[in-house]
């Protein structure tokens, strides 16, 4: 029989390790904690395609929902999307039901086992033994040595992550507003149940430390950690070892999610392998896949942080904020409708504040976001002089 081991329980390990013990394949999980689904780090906000890639464990564990999402620039709003239903998900009880099911279906669990070792032939050293194995499934996290001891995985910038429980008000919309100063790159105002909004920040360590004391006297609970700001690793894979989840800079660029992406890979790969693939080809072509998808996403995350294109869209909406249809999963198409909906002149200065104000990185990063784009709005921009902004 086929085995694989997974190293690390947060929910990129347990996802992976529960699709491919659905496949019928054996699977050890190894977590150095005796418990999954702590400490906690995210917010939990999923698309309704999330829930059903997760599947009843997700579904399980839905606490709210929002049919909205008002995006703001320093205060200003700038566009209201309608975004179907998103669902925010209690993220330590989901962790719990997916080793359930990791465990109903024929894999074992090793809590409270530290791995000291991962090597290339697929071996795993934990607790004084070692195992042998098909295949090595990597997630240790953004904090993680294996990865790292191996030449694998994530090796880009980081940002700092921070949710924070404070009283507020019941609605069902989600508000983001982008900072992009002092060491914010947007803040965040999640309404949930019993009048508690989960406000949070994503930036440098001291951006968000100063978002924090403004809070402080307000909160109630405060949870959060780091996150990789993209594009995923280069290398991803070498001989046995294949590194998912923060470890591989597996999250959505824009906003640091990282649920979609590792659902959608480990997924994909449990397919592949019901199709004949063997278990290495199968997570090699599916993480192959969602990287490529996650760099055209980090494309528009490098036009929003590094260049003046909000300021351009905030002259250009004059008040009147955009109504847009937003796929929470694909956040390069919110920048082609924004595109798309402020008029010809408009997407030209777009242009030229991204070309102005990001740095030799804005051009290839405007190509990329075009690629994505229909053949006339490439048309329109690529064409003729830029006007000045």
């Amino acid at each position: 029989m086929v085995r694989v081991a997974v190293v690390g329980g947060g929910f990129a390990g347990l996802i992976f390790a529960r699709e491919m013990a659905s496949t019928g394949l054996r699977v050890d999980l190894y977590e150095e904690h005796g418990r999954v689904g702590m400490p906690e780090h995210c917010t939990g906000i999923v698309s309704e395609r999330t829930v059903n890639t997760i599947g009843r464990e997700a579904r399980e564990t839905i606490i709210d929902s929002y049919d909205s999402l008002e995006i703001r620039f320093r205060g200003e709003t700038l566009a209201v999307l309608d975004v179907g239903t998103v669902y925010r998900l209690d993220r330590v009880r989901l962790e719990e039901l997916l080793l359930e099911s990791l465990m109903s279906l024929g894999g074992r669990a090793q809590l409270g086992k530290r791995v000291h070792s991962v090597g290339i032939e697929g071996s795993v050293k934990a607790g004084g033994s070692e195992a042998r194995y098909d295949a090595v499934i990597l997630a240790d996290g953004a904090h993680g040595e294996l990865h790292r001891m191996l030449d694998l995985g994530y090796r880009g910038d980081y940002y700092y992550g921070l949710n924070i429980l404070v009283p507020g008000k019941r609605e069902s919309t989600i508000l983001v507003d982008f900072i992009l100063d002092r060491g914010l790159a947007f803040t965040w105002d999640v309404p949930t149940v019993g009048s508690v909004s989960v406000a949070g920040a994503m930036g440098t360590l001291a951006g968000v430390k100063r978002f924090f004391e403004v809070l402080k006297p307000r909160a109630f609970k405060v949870y959060g950690g780091r996150i990789p700001a993209g594009p995923p690793a280069e290398r991803l894979r070498r001989g046995r070892v294949y590194v998912v989840g923060d470890a591989g800079g597996l999250v959505k660029p824009l906003s640091g999610g990282g649920l979609y992406p590792n659902a959608k890979a480990a997924k994909l790969a449990a397919s592949l392998i019901k199709r004949g693939l063997d278990v290495g080809e199968a997570l090699e072509k599916s993480l192959s896949i969602v990287s490529h998808e996650l760099r055209a996403q980090h494309a528009v995350a490098r036009l929003v942080y590094g260049t003046r294109v909000l300021e351009t869209i905030s002259r250009a909406v004059g008040g009147a904020p955009l109504r847009l249809r937003l796929d929470y999963d694909t956040h390069h198409q919110l920048v082609i409708s924004t595109l798309s909906q402020v008029g010809a002149l408009s997407s030209q200065r777009l242009a030229a504040a991204a070309l102005r104000g990001g740095g030799l990185e804005a051009p290839l990063s405007l190509v990329k976001v075009l690629y994505h784009s229909s053949a006339s709005a490439y048309k329109r921009l690529a064409s003729g002089r830029l006007p000045g902004v």
